[in-house]
Protein backbone atom coordinates (compact mmCIF):
# COMPACT_ATOMS: atom_id res chain seq x y z
CA UNK A 1 0.00 0.00 0.00
CA UNK A 2 2.84 2.36 0.55
CA UNK A 3 3.89 2.15 -2.97
CA UNK A 4 0.45 3.33 -4.03
CA UNK A 5 0.59 6.33 -1.42
CA UNK A 6 3.90 7.03 -2.92
CA UNK A 7 2.79 7.68 -6.27
CA UNK A 8 -0.67 8.95 -5.55
CA UNK A 9 -2.89 6.44 -6.43
CA UNK A 10 -5.53 4.46 -4.98
CA UNK A 11 -5.02 0.34 -4.23
CA UNK A 12 -7.16 -0.77 -7.19
CA UNK A 13 -5.65 1.57 -9.50
CA UNK A 14 -1.57 0.23 -8.63
CA UNK A 15 -3.16 -3.03 -8.82
CA UNK A 16 -4.51 -2.41 -12.15
CA UNK A 17 -0.66 -0.47 -13.15
CA UNK A 18 0.63 -3.53 -11.67
CA UNK A 19 -0.88 -6.71 -12.91
CA UNK A 20 -2.28 -7.87 -9.55
CA UNK A 21 -5.72 -9.48 -10.41
CA UNK A 22 -8.76 -9.11 -8.10
CA UNK A 23 -10.40 -10.89 -6.87
CA UNK A 24 -7.48 -13.33 -6.16
CA UNK A 25 -9.37 -16.87 -6.50
CA UNK A 26 -9.87 -16.24 -9.95
CA UNK A 27 -5.93 -16.40 -10.12
CA UNK A 28 -3.17 -19.35 -10.37
CA UNK A 29 -0.44 -18.13 -8.42
CA UNK A 30 2.67 -19.23 -9.74
CA UNK A 31 6.57 -19.30 -8.64
CA UNK A 32 8.12 -15.83 -8.10
CA UNK A 33 4.72 -14.12 -7.94
CA UNK A 34 4.32 -11.42 -4.86
CA UNK A 35 1.01 -13.04 -2.30
CA UNK A 36 -0.34 -10.12 -0.45
CA UNK A 37 -1.89 -10.61 2.89
CA UNK A 38 -4.98 -8.72 4.88
CA UNK A 39 -4.78 -10.14 8.45
CA UNK A 40 -7.90 -7.90 9.52
CA UNK A 41 -9.83 -8.44 6.54
CA UNK A 42 -10.38 -4.51 5.76
CA UNK A 43 -8.34 -3.95 2.67
CA UNK A 44 -5.42 -3.03 4.10
CA UNK A 45 -2.21 -4.89 3.26
CA UNK A 46 -0.64 -5.98 6.47
CA UNK A 47 1.80 -7.65 4.70
CA UNK A 48 4.10 -9.59 1.95
CA UNK A 49 5.51 -12.86 0.84
CA UNK A 50 6.78 -14.50 -2.19
CA UNK A 51 5.27 -17.51 -3.71
CA UNK A 52 7.44 -20.39 -3.97
CA UNK A 53 5.45 -22.76 -5.21
CA UNK A 54 1.66 -24.35 -5.20
CA UNK A 55 -0.43 -27.46 -4.97
CA UNK A 56 -4.16 -28.34 -5.45
CA UNK A 57 -4.82 -27.29 -1.75
CA UNK A 58 -2.05 -24.95 -0.63
CA UNK A 59 -0.14 -21.82 -1.66
CA UNK A 60 3.63 -22.02 0.01
CA UNK A 61 5.68 -18.66 0.42
CA UNK A 62 8.66 -17.40 2.12
CA UNK A 63 8.37 -14.48 3.94
CA UNK A 64 10.14 -12.45 6.24
CA UNK A 65 9.28 -10.71 9.45
CA UNK A 66 7.32 -13.73 10.70
CA UNK A 67 6.89 -13.14 14.17
CA UNK A 68 9.05 -10.30 13.92
CA UNK A 69 12.12 -12.61 14.33
CA UNK A 70 13.34 -14.21 10.88
CA UNK A 71 12.42 -15.37 7.21
CA UNK A 72 10.41 -18.56 7.07
CA UNK A 73 8.69 -21.08 4.73
CA UNK A 74 4.89 -21.03 4.80
CA UNK A 75 1.97 -22.44 3.35
CA UNK A 76 -1.74 -21.60 3.39
CA UNK A 77 -4.90 -22.66 1.84
CA UNK A 78 -5.54 -21.42 -2.06
CA UNK A 79 -8.73 -20.29 -0.38
CA UNK A 80 -7.59 -18.98 2.90
CA UNK A 81 -9.73 -15.39 3.70
CA UNK A 82 -6.35 -13.93 4.90
CA UNK A 83 -5.00 -14.08 0.96
CA UNK A 84 -5.48 -10.29 -0.22
CA UNK A 85 -3.99 -10.62 -3.61
CA UNK A 86 -1.30 -11.35 -5.89
CA UNK A 87 0.98 -9.90 -7.87
CA UNK A 88 2.84 -10.55 -11.12
CA UNK A 89 6.60 -9.34 -10.97
CA UNK A 90 7.67 -8.47 -14.79
CA UNK A 91 11.19 -7.80 -15.21
CA UNK A 92 11.15 -8.01 -19.06
CA UNK A 93 12.17 -4.43 -19.41
CA UNK A 94 15.14 -4.66 -17.29
CA UNK A 95 17.49 -5.48 -20.14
Amino acid sequence: MALAQKYNMDFTEFCKLNKIPAPYREYSPKKGDLIFFDWNNNDVIDHVGIVEKTDKKYVYTIEGNVNHLNVQNKKYPLKSPYIYAYGELDFSDLD
